[in-house]
């Protein structure tokens, strides 16, 4: 679902698993040569579940395009990044930070992807909450670990 008719921007409602999915990989499809994608997780893990044997796809679009890929979320979160995951970032843990909503910040739009009960993203295009959204994650990842 679309919503375009506020003057303050554009927001997408995307529901369920596989239009998530889409929804993500299109965004990789559109972005632009190194763009970046900032993300202050805790629940990075229903990510890494949600998209399962696609996220070799996922990281093979993300290199084409060459995305910068910075990650905030729990001790978890970042030993999977940094041990496990395919995926090339940096990543950074705060301690107490919880399972909560993700928020993807990329430089055109902000996304907040909501796991429970089912997996919805709310995807905001808007210049004024990209840049607050990346000045917030400035101050989180210089205090992150």
């Amino acid at each position: 679902k679309l919503y375009e008719r506020s003057p303050a921007g554009v927001v997408e409602v995307i529901r369920g698993s596989e239009a998530v999915i889409e929804s993500e990989l299109a965004m990789l499809h559109d972005a632009k040569q190194g763009d970046f994608l900032d993300i202050v997780g805790g629940a990075g893990m229903n990510w890494v579940k949600l998209f399962g044997d696609r996220i070799p796809e996922w990281e093979a679009l993300r290199k084409e395009k060459n995305i910068k890929l910075r990650y905030i979320g729990t001790e978890e979160d970042v030993h999977h990044n940094r041990e496990e995951s395919i995926i090339e970032n940096e990543s950074r843990a705060i301690l107490g930070i919880g399972n909560i909503v993700n928020v993807s910040i990329r430089p055109e739009s902000v996304s907040f992807n909501i796991y429970e009960p089912e997996i919805v993203t709310v995807r905001v295009k808007n210049e004024s909450a990209v840049a607050s959204q990346r000045a917030l994650f400035e101050v989180l990842w210089n205090v992150a670990k």
